[in-house]
């Protein structure tokens, strides 16, 4: 999932209903291409910095006609999700350390001797590499691997095509909009079984009543959390939007949540099966 910093939402004040920002074949098919782009960007910077790679991901979606750069930023995260990047925090703490300890006792290092100056900066790289016991390339590429934008990329074992990834992003923006909610309601007319053990999976508490529409009977699932009882709390959003995925594989459901907006007010955020958002999880088989 992406961070709420990356959520891109439409508040309408006269409705008082929220959209996420998605984006659909229409009106976004040059947006196809581009992921492709990035996805190839990831492909071929195994061994690159996420700084590098962010940066070419930018310069790609830079070219988009309106492109917010919350939309470059979640792509960013999403691309980053399906990653490894190296990570030695405490080997390059450690590192740092035995490195600023050896120069520490040659200050000041001088690009070249000048009188009582004598300590060269390249002469004093090749000391503390011979005392560290690698060269100081390799030393100067794990001085600060622990730092995230420095990491540098092991493996990107994704098999996702353009548009999945597309897809993936309406999803996450989906979700990102519910980190504000207090509260969710779900209309279920079918996969009733599947959408409460997900909704119990969640960790979420839920009443059940009956209800009927168009004479047809279903269930009327109300979510929310052991705090909600007590205040009005938003604690609760990242449960709510984890349980969406496993909600899009389910049929005959309505979704309403309840959003805390600008100056707390309540938007509607509303979502269905039939709204054509895809779910990075396969459809549960019977057993």
């Amino acid at each position: 999932m992406i961070r709420s910093e990356h959520s891109i939402v439409e508040y309408d004040f006269q409705r008082l209903t929220v959209s996420a920002d998605r984006l659909r074949r229409s009106s976004d098919a040059d947006y196809v291409p581009a992921a492709k782009t990035m996805l190839r960007i990831y492909r071929d910077g195994i061994g690159d910095r996420r700084q590098a790679l962010h940066a070419r991901v930018e310069t790609c979606l830079g070219q988009m006609d309106a492109c917010p750069p919350r939309r470059i930023a979640a792509f960013c995260k999403l691309l980053d999700d399906q990653s490894q990047y190296e990570s030695q925090r405490r080997h390059a703490a450690r590192l740092r350390q035995s490195v600023f300890e050896l120069a520490a006792d040659l200050h000041p290092i001088v690009e070249t001797r000048e009188g009582i100056f004598d300590h060269e900066l390249h002469q004093t790289r090749r000391e503390i590499a011979e005392s560290v016991g690698r060269s100081w390339p390799e030393i100067e590429a794990s001085l600060f691997s622990d730092v995230l934008e420095l990491q540098r990329l092991e493996s990107f074992d994704c098999d996702l095509e353009p548009e999945q990834l597309l897809s993936l992003y309406n999803l996450a923006q989906t979700q990102a909009a519910l980190y504000r909610a207090t509260r969710v309601r779900i209309d279920a007319m079918d996969d009733f079984k599947t959408i409460i053990r997900h909704a119990k999976l969640a960790g979420l508490m839920h009443r059940v009543s009956l209800f009927t529409s168009n004479g047809k009977h279903g269930y009327r699932l109300i979510l929310d959390g052991a705090q909600a009882t007590l205040r009005e709390t938003s604690r609760y959003g990242i449960r709510f939007a984890s349980l969406i995925p496993k909600l899009l594989t389910c049929h005959g459901w309505q979704l309403t949540a309840e959003i805390l907006g600008p100056r707390k007010q309540r938007f509607r955020l509303n979502l269905s099966d039939r709204d054509g958002l895809r779910s990075v999880l396969e459809t549960a088989r019977d057993f």
